[in-house]
């Protein structure tokens, strides 16, 4: 982004440019396109008909100006799909895809209210922008967050909109003996001496990545995970739940935006260290300590260059703690030399 506009704030009649909760009214903002309906005649062999998917459905903040919210109404009609007002503790109707918010002038970060519910949801955010940008939409986490620039016309909407409107929280699929998924917000790498059992499988979400390790691990066991990490009420039904989707294999989730670690440690025959250089001590044991008490379920706030190093060698443990002083990727580099010679498996993701 450039610096902030100098001529009309786009927001100017906004009374707090953040975001607080949500807006105040559930109420339908909009209507979607519909085609001509199937005549009607007496023949009895007509084909069934197909069942037809709900319309796409964006959630828009009303604390948007109300002529940006009157050019969404606009946007997504012409798109054939709804845009409902966003309210508190709202269920998510059928067909939702995306949050509509705001991006304040000066922010680097999602707004924490939309990105906590992005990340419970697995809803993609686009964000109007208060400052300028060098191109109208651009896309952040692999469509994930998609942000546009001012002025808020129909057109330009329906560009962000339509990116919004594509895909879902993808699974990561790790194939062979070594791997590595790379984002804004983490870097997740791991690898195994061939013939190893154990395995890495993760869910990248709007916002956050969820990671599954251990033998027998499989996409759709991270998806599984994912969900029971989003929605557990508590630690003690997120406890109860991960044990019987991913019972003695390690997960842990990475939500970087929202600054939290979730660590699911039952007890495995391996270690879970958190290496970073902006707390006391450098590098703290976190399998030991979760173990100490009592539980399998921890939460950590999550600081950038964090990195979680996770291996079932105890010397190659230590040479990565040590190597990751030097940056993960030296870390990486020491866990890669190590299964190419030893029968040992190994993981580290590091916050960005």
């Amino acid at each position: 982004m450039s610096d902030p506009i100098d001529e009309v704030d786009p927001f100017a009649d906004l009374d707090d440019p953040t975001i607080p909760a949500v807006g105040a009214s559930g109420s339908v903002a909009g209507s979607g396109a519909s085609g001509p309906s199937a005549g009607r005649g007496d023949r009895t062999d007509r084909a069934p008909r197909r069942r037809v998917a709900p319309p796409p459905v964006f959630l828009v903040s009303t604390r948007l100006p109300t002529r940006v919210r009157d050019e969404i109404r606009i946007a997504t009609g012409a798109m054939g799909a709804l845009a409902v007002d966003l309210s508190d503790g709202m269920s998510l109707p059928p067909g939702a895809v995306a949050v509509v918010g705001v991006l304040p002038a000066g922010a680097r970060r999602v707004p924490p209210d939309l990105a906590r519910l992005a990340a419970r949801s697995a809803l993609r955010l686009v964000l109007c922008s208060v400052e300028q940008m060098a191109r109208p939409v651009t896309t952040l986490l692999g469509g994930r967050v998609i942000l546009i620039a001012p002025p808020f016309d129909p057109q330009r909407l329906r560009w962000g909109l339509r990116a919004a409107a594509v895909g879902v929280a993808e699974a990561a699929r790790f194939g062979g003996d070594a791997g590595q998924s790379l984002s804004a917000e983490w870097w997740l790498a791991w690898a195994r001496q061939p013939g190893h059992p154990a395995a890495v499988q993760a869910i990248e979400s709007a916002i956050d990545i969820t990671v599954v390790a251990g033998p027998g691990c499989t996409p759709e066991l991270a998806e599984q995970a994912g969900d029971v990490i989003r929605t557990a009420a508590d630690d003690e039904a997120l406890e109860r739940d991960l044990t019987s989707t991913v019972g003695d294999n390690p997960a842990m989730r990475l939500a970087a935006t929202l600054g939290e670690w979730i660590v699911y440690w039952p007890s495995v025959g391996s270690e879970l260290w958190l290496c970073s250089p902006w707390r006391a001590p450098a590098e703290w044991c976190v399998s030991r300590g979760i173990a100490a008490s009592g539980r399998r379920v921890s939460h950590i706030p999550a600081y950038p260059h964090d990195v979680m190093i996770l291996c079932d060698h105890p010397p190659t443990v230590e040479a990565m703690v040590a190597a990751v002083e030097r940056g993960p990727t030296e870390a990486y580099a020491v866990l890669r030399t190590a299964a190419a010679e030893t029968r040992l498996f190994g993981a580290l993701l590091e916050a960005r």
